[in-house]
């Protein structure tokens, strides 16, 4: 019997040593990840009592308690799973981490949507506001604002800054199911940052007013947009328009006339090229050379900038290819004729057939006269009113074209988060031409996405801030912005449906709501099948073999001291 026990003990002892392996076969339920997308528009009441959190929260339970035998149901994203559910009203947010995978098409992803609408309701759902703007500059701020249920009734929107109204209009709903989009203007006190809400209230009483509220930021500067004056030849309408920026503040001029063969006449700052301003104001562009058009052409494609083409005759030459048509008709009036607000002219040029893309600014009643078409990265503007320097109350109107092609240039670097109004731990994006962002004192790295030249990258900022500095850097070049961090910021409550539908479609599964969830659970309990796993095993690195190691040795050790064996 010791010889037995001893044995035991010395193949335990060898195994351990040995420490064999074998392959275990086995089969498991297959992961079903479930997340819930958390949006602000969560809080917006649902059907069937509650809000849209209560029947979000319900419509994951119904997906545990139904699949729960033939799935390993699971909360939030999980790489692995099999396949996905994201429950909510909007696409979820796609950043780096869990969710990275999420277009490589491994597993399918279903999406139930919580979003309905309410019988009776006001919402914003959309806004926008120009990030930044100069001291001079009044802002256009633009909201679509949508109607359920209110025919006859009306609404009023109302623009604040610091719960002071500075802005209001109304309108009255003409259909049962309407969207009015409203324009209120902002005139900024100081330079520095604004923060502006946009509030719209119904005279009939709605079931919420969550959705009656958006959050924007405008940053003021008393930055001067840089204008160059051509002409290639003296004209009266160059000489207008450039005495007319001369006297805005918003603008700092330089000019270069050809007063005669081999004589220019500078004024302003040294004039580095072209690329060096915002705008470029062509007065008697039909002596342009071919040269010179090669140049403009450059400067709107790679620049961005903005060109204004002033003619003060019938356009011919080199220029004509900047132009909106190849010939173009003169129309003299006995009266001259209003062309826009404070823009008069008698003397007209009108183009025959316009070229494709361009569009008229302004028109004396039919035909146009003004005409803008995007042209690459920047925009070609033609004035075909030949003589508007008679009128002289025509300078505003040239000071706010200017303003507005000037906005629109970009930077040499450029930066722009999305949102501008952020609430603490949401995911903010930064957009700008620089691959390389600084959030405060730490650099975000960025990546290609969206477009050529544009690089993209995100980031959370858990604590609420009065604002977060973003910063971008590019050949000495730099680029600010900010971000107001606010957990009481309201973003546009619109619902995502389509898009949310189409990412379930993209990659594999469906969209269903959360009142047909019965749909989806049947589906997923046909597509569930167990996978089979193999494993290695090795039996001996359980320690429970210690237990009977140890009672073979006590054993034969008892045995040998009864006998008095040594």
């Amino acid at each position: 019997m010791m010889r037995v026990l001893r044995g035991a003990a010395i193949v335990i002892a060898a195994g351990g040593v040995v420490d064999p392996a074998c392959d275990a076969r086995s089969y498991e339920r297959p992961t079903l990840s479930v997340e819930i997308v958390e949006t602000p528009s969560l809080v917006l009441p649902a059907e069937g009592g509650g809000t849209r959190w209560d029947l979000a929260r319900r419509a994951r339970q119904a997906l545990r308690d139904n699949l729960g035998a033939q799935w390993e149901v699971v909360d939030g994203p999980v790489s692995t799973a099999a396949a996905r559910v994201v429950v909510g009203d909007a696409v979820p947010a796609i950043e780096l981490g869990p969710w990275s995978d999420l277009q490589t098409g491994r597993a399918p992803i279903h999406a139930v949507t919580v979003a309905s609408q309410l019988p009776t309701n006001v919402r914003i759902v959309s806004a926008s506001a120009p990030r930044q703007i100069t001291i001079w500059d009044a802002a256009a701020i633009d909201a679509s604002i949508e109607g359920r249920g209110l025919k006859g009734h009306k609404v009023t929107v109302r623009l604040f800054k610091d719960d002071v109204a500075l802005a209001s209009t109304e309108h009255v709903w003409q259909s049962d199911v309407e969207v009015f989009d409203a324009r209120l203007m902002f005139l900024p006190p100081a330079v520095g940052l604004h923060r502006l809400e946009i509030r719209a209230s119904s005279s009939l009483a709605e079931r919420t007013d969550v959705d009656n509220r958006v959050s924007l930021l405008v940053g003021t500067n008393a930055v001067r947009r840089r204008v160059l004056v051509y002409q290639p030849r003296l004209s009266w309408m160059g000489a207008f328009v450039a005495r007319a920026i001369e006297r805005d503040p918003r603008f700092e001029l330089a000019a270069r006339a050809q007063a005669s063969r081999g004589v220019a006449v500078s004024a302003g700052k040294a004039l580095e090229g072209f690329d060096t301003f915002d705008v470029v104001v062509v007065g008697a562009p039909d002596a342009l050379t071919d040269a010179e058009v090669e140049a403009l052409n450059r400067y709107v494609n790679g620049r961005g900038g903005s060109v204004l083409l002033v003619a003060d005759r019938r356009p011919g030459g080199p220029y004509v290819r900047l132009a909106p048509s190849a010939s173009f008709d003169e129309v003299l009036l006995q009266k001259p004729t209003d062309i826009a607000p404070g823009l008069r002219a008698s003397e007209l040029s009108v183009p025959n057939r316009p070229r494709e893309g361009w569009e008229p600014l302004t028109s004396d009643r039919t035909q146009p006269v003004l005409m803008s078409v995007p042209r690459g990265r920047g925009r070609l503007v033609f004035s075909g009113a030949l003589d508007a320097w008679r009128y002289r109350e025509g300078s505003r109107y040239w000071q706010d074209l200017v303003a507005g092609l000037a906005a629109r240039t970009p930077a040499d670097v450029h930066v722009q988060v999305e949102p501008p109004v952020a609430r603490p731990g949401e995911l903010i994006e930064v957009s700008s031409n620089a691959p390389l962002a600084r959030i405060d004192d730490q650099a975000i790295r960025l990546w290609p996405g969206g477009e050529p030249g544009i690089f993209r990258g995100q980031f959370r900022w858990p604590a609420a801030t009065e604002s977060i500095s973003v910063t971008a850097e590019k050949e000495g070049a730099i680029a600010q912005t900010v971000v107001s961090v606010d957990p009481g910021a309201a973003d546009a409550w619109r619902d995502r449906d389509a898009a949310l539908g189409a990412f379930a479609a993209a990659h594999g599964g469906r969209i269903v709501s959360a009142q047909d969830i019965g749909r989806l659970v049947n589906e997923l309990r046909q597509t569930a099948e167990r996978r089979p796993t193999s494993r290695t095993v090795r039996p001996m690195h359980s320690v429970w073999w210690i237990a009977p190691f140890a009672a073979f040795l006590a054993a034969e050790w008892t045995l040998r001291r009864r006998r008095h064996l040594h």
